[in-house]
């Protein structure tokens, strides 16, 4: 698990260093059609700008690319303003109970 993390982190950094624009639909069409893993490109999309359009026929374009509902979900979460449902979900396990 940990050797999968590092190499998405690696992943990231590397597109990072390499690409200062502003990530769009197209962009995500683009890695998954690469065959990107959902892993790394939402990774991609809550660390990145972005300039999505979520627009019915955008949405709808998306999905018939083969863009799966959680990178729609956070790409719209992302353009929102609001934080993406992975990046605010907590572990598996982790306790819900305030600190004290």
């Amino acid at each position: 698990m940990k050797v999968i993390r590092a190499f998405v982190f690696l992943v990231c950094a590397g597109v990072l260093a390499f690409s200062q624009d502003a990530l769009t639909n197209d962009a995500i069409v683009k890695m998954v059609k690469a065959g990107l893993s959902e892993t790394v490109i939402l990774s991609m999309i809550n660390l990145q700008r972005g300039d999505y359009s979520t627009k019915v026929d955008d949405l709808i374009a998306l999905k018939q690319a083969g863009v799966s509902d959680k990178l729609v979900s956070a790409m719209a979460a992302k353009a929102s303003g609001a934080p993406s449902p992975a990046a605010t979900a907590s572990p598996a396990g982790a306790a819900s109970s305030p600190a004290m």
